[in-house]
């Protein structure tokens, strides 16, 4: 075990939600409820699907609802793991071309790397389908 590293248990005795952190250089302290500061909200939408049909209708791979959110890093793969589109910048998404080729219909792997308000940061990886 890592000396310094926090462990954190939610432990709910008679309906009270108490917190107990404790770290490994011995401190050690007991919060209800009221006393847990409110947790930032993370519900970063990623679409599942994209048509890229310039119809101004999902023609581009992107989050939604970004607020103060920063991007660290947007990736996304081929079938075969070759990276089709990088990015960092929030505003801009994939418009389904590789080497300004249209990909075929098909469906591609992501990674995204996000930044949150209070410093926090969250890797998301899943699929989304090109439909032409």
């Amino acid at each position: 075990m890592q000396q310094n590293k926090i462990n954190v248990w939610w432990v709910r005795i008679a309906l009270l939600l108490s917190v107990i952190v404790s770290a490994n250089i011995g401190y050690s302290q007991n919060h209800t409820a009221n006393d847990v500061v409110k947790p930032v909200s993370r519900k970063i939408m990623i679409p599942t699907a994209f048509t890229p049909n310039n119809d101004g209708h999902n023609d581009v791979f992107k989050m939604v609802n970004i607020t103060d959110e920063t991007l660290l890093e947007m990736r996304v793969f081929n079938r075969w793991g070759t990276v089709v589109f990088a990015t960092n910048d929030i505003s801009k998404g994939w418009d389904g071309k590789y080497k300004n080729q249209d990909q075929p219909m098909a469906v591609y792997g992501y990674a995204i790397k996000i930044r949150y308000s209070d410093g926090a940061e969250e890797v998301y990886k899943g699929t989304v389908t090109l439909i032409r």
